[in-house]
């Protein structure tokens, strides 16, 4: 396994998680323990739990 780290805002990052599930491309959206805003804490949320179905 290999791991590419998107180092930028919830939106770029969502971004990205589109791309690759439309392009039927396997990943997982973790959590980072990173020092975010809470409303950017609850925007990686609220990505990790919507792509955590996708990934199912």
């Amino acid at each position: 396994m290999a791991k590419i780290e998107i180092k930028d805002s919830p939106d770029e990052l969502g971004r990205i998680a589109y791309f690759l599930s439309s392009n039927n491309i396997k990943f997982k959206v973790v959590k980072d323990y990173g020092n975010h805003s809470t409303e950017d804490a609850k925007a990686y949320a609220a990505l990790i739990a919507k792509f955590e179905e996708v990934a199912l």
